[in-house]
């Protein structure tokens, strides 16, 4: 039952945390140039002077549920990752095979990023996806450098083994699901944005 009311808290922060910076990065496009994808789409209201489409209802829903699954997700896998590390020198001490490291290789930034993928298109910017894009691109270049710097010469062979065992880098299964209605929604957008 504990663990219940855990989730259910941390879902409540995903989706009140999720809002404020919906709302702060929806106001503060309002200063620089605008690249709204779907512009001028069924105007439902305006917030704060900030017009509300309703393709902006749907973009809403979507990332508000992509950032509470991943921000629930973030509070499992951290649990999970913090039972294998040196808690002073932050450095993994065991190699975690089992749980959400069973089906990625590196959970918790695959998380991190289908947090920020959920935010970021939610605001429908093309500015958000060149961020994401570059978020995405950074993340992936490090988890590279630290997997051949660090993890292989603290597990050495078993590490190896492991990387050819969950061949998954980042992403759980139901994260390429949001990937995947992200890249349409996208696409879509942007069409619609160009002509």
């Amino acid at each position: 039952m504990l663990k219940k009311i855990k989730l259910l808290l941390f879902a409540l922060l995903g989706v009140i945390s999720y809002t404020i910076i919906f709302f702060i990065l929806r106001i503060g496009l309002k200063y620089i140039p605008s690249f709204f994808l779907w512009s001028d789409y069924k105007l439902i209201c305006n917030i704060y002077s900030m017009p509300m489409y309703f393709i902006d209802v749907i973009y809403y829903i979507f990332g508000m549920i992509v950032t509470t699954h991943g921000i629930i997700n973030l509070f499992l896998i951290s649990k999970e990752n913090h039972k294998a590390q040196n808690m002073k020198t932050r450095k993994p001490e065991k190699l975690i095979k089992t749980g959400f490291y069973s089906r990625a290789r590196h959970p918790m930034y695959g998380t991190f990023m289908i947090i920020n993928l959920g935010l970021f298109l939610s605001i429908r910017s093309l500015w958000s996806i060149l961020i994401i894009i570059l978020f995405f691109t950074i993340k992936y270049i490090s988890t590279d450098y630290e997997e051949k710097n660090e993890l292989i010469k603290i597990f050495g062979n078993n590490y190896k083994e492991y990387r050819e065992e969950v061949s998954n880098k980042f992403f759980l299964p139901i994260y390429k699901v949001y990937i995947i209605i992200s890249v349409i929604l996208t696409i879509v957008g942007i069409s619609i944005f160009i002509w």
